[in-house]
């Protein structure tokens, strides 16, 4: 477990130092807390022991190590940046000029994290069958160019989301959705 481990070298650390830092165990804890693995955490309170032995030793080591400190921080920080930003669903494209998110953006939004990896697929499909008011599977193959067991996951997911009805045999599904109102579709879902 990474917090005994980290722990024990933190309070081997202190000794060495002569018990000089009560901040050692302040930051070993915070580094322990946002580290998600053992490997990071032991990275982190090495370089900090590093600081903190350099600064002891002489200034101009600790200028030294400082710097490396710095370094490592931003480092850290960078890599905890990336997986948030890895974490929430985006298209990539940035738009600062948008508007705050209404009540349907953000069922949209949530929407999207439900979906995960078969939404750029569900959003064309949405688009597809809202615009052309037909809801097949074949027509979503042909118009999607996608197999056709991709095609009846896709309207299994239109119809869980309330864009189609329920399968009639071997008629289309019934489109939920007015064909007046694609153009809005297709801009909420940023087809």
């Amino acid at each position: 477990m990474p917090s005994t481990a980290a722990s024990a070298i933190l309070g081997r650390a202190a000794d060495a130092l002569g018990g000089a830092t009560r901040s050692g165990a302040l930051i070993g804890g915070i580094v322990r807390e946002l580290a998600r693995s053992e490997r990071l955490a032991a990275v982190a309170l090495t370089v900090f022991v590093v600081a903190a032995a350099g600064l002891w030793m002489s200034w101009r080591v600790g200028v030294v190590v400082a710097l490396v400190v710095g370094v490592a921080g931003t480092v850290l920080i960078g890599i905890g940046m990336q997986r948030q930003a890895a974490a929430v669903p985006h298209d990539g494209e940035l738009d600062f000029d948008a508007p705050a998110l209404d009540d349907l953006g953000r069922d949209v939004r949530r929407m999207r994290v439900r979906l995960g990896d078969d939404w750029a697929d569900f959003a064309r499909a949405a688009a597809v069958v809202t615009a052309s008011q037909w809801a097949s599977t074949a027509a979503l193959q042909r118009d999607l160019e996608i197999p056709a067991s991709r095609a009846r996951h896709l309207l299994e997911l239109l119809e869980a989301e309330g864009f189609v009805g329920p399968p009639r045999g071997t008629a289309p599904r019934t489109v939920l959705v007015p064909a007046d109102s694609a153009g809005e579709v297709r801009r909420l879902l940023h087809v």
